[in-house]
């Protein structure tokens, strides 16, 4: 690649950073980071995998998917590397470029290696403020990577680190802002709401699950009333939703496991 290739793919990346939103805006996007990995794989024309520092998929594209195997393959729907491939990863505060296949950190499949002779794959570590972010890996079946393709995933990688910075304290932001709402909502419950709540959010490992307030009423000694005033509460706090279900009882929702499992820390604390 050419100095003048280099620019130029430069600044395509540079017009979708600009035009278009690098984050995904849906909070419940598995991969928020897609669009920039797949312009990445799409210039570079190599299967690229966006992962977080503990090897979570923030986003990736496989075009030579001949490379993955079956156990690959469920690695990438389980959006998680194998933590002992990771431990390699891990070792790196380096680009390291063109990794044969016979190499621990190549990404492809060991299964089909041998397939792939002339593999490469190229690992570019993402830093921000000194600590690690993620990794960018890059892979083709047969050409290796030169220096305009390592301009450009450095350049990439740049960019990440500083949306992937972005997104951080944006999650940070929004859960201390969930643990006050959590701490505020609890505060308000009166002994016999709060023991309520506790009962009804005990082992549970699921947001949203159906019980029936009458029978949980008759089994911990509690009026139906303050069962539904905990309910409300809550939910007058934007902690959950509910819906009545008539006599198949009354459904609940916390919208997500992070949250469920905040509110029961919260109520677990205001025991004690």
């Amino acid at each position: 690649m050419d100095i003048q290739d280099v620019l130029d793919k430069i600044r395509q990346v540079k017009r979708v950073v600009q035009t278009e939103e690098i984050i995904s805006e849906d909070k419940g996007s598995d991969f928020p980071f897609q669009r920039l990995v797949e312009e990445i794989s799409e210039i570079l024309a190599v299967n690229a995998y966006l992962l977080n520092y503990e090897g979570q998929l923030l986003g990736y594209l496989s075009i030579f998917d001949d490379i993955n195997s079956a156990r690959t393959h469920q690695m990438m729907e389980e959006k998680q590397l194998d933590p002992n491939y990771m431990k390699r990863v891990q070792e790196l505060t380096v680009t390291l470029t063109n990794i044969p296949v016979e190499d621990e950190r190549t990404i492809f499949a060991n299964e089909y290696a041998a397939n792939f002779p002339n593999g490469k794959t190229t690992i570019i570590p993402i830093i921000g403020h000194g600590r690690g972010l993620g990794y960018l890996i890059l892979a083709r079946k047969k050409q290796a990577f030169d220096a305009g393709d390592m301009i450009l995933g450095e350049y990439v990688a740049t960019i990440l680190a500083i949306e992937i910075e972005n997104l951080l304290h944006q999650q940070e932001d929004r859960q201390q802002k969930n643990r006050l709402m959590a701490k505020k909502a609890v505060a308000s419950l009166s002994f016999s709401e709060l023991a309520a709540m506790r009962t009804i959010l005990k082992d549970k490992t699921e947001p949203s699950f159906r019980f029936t307030a009458s029978r949980l009423a008759e089994k911990e000694g509690l009026t139906r009333s303050i069962i539904v005033n905990g309910i409300r509460k809550m939910e007058s706090a934007n902690i959950l939703s509910s819906q009545s279900l008539g006599t198949k009882g009354t459904f609940i929702d916390l919208y997500t496991e992070e949250n469920l499992h905040l509110i029961q820390q919260t109520l677990e604390e205001e025991e004690r």
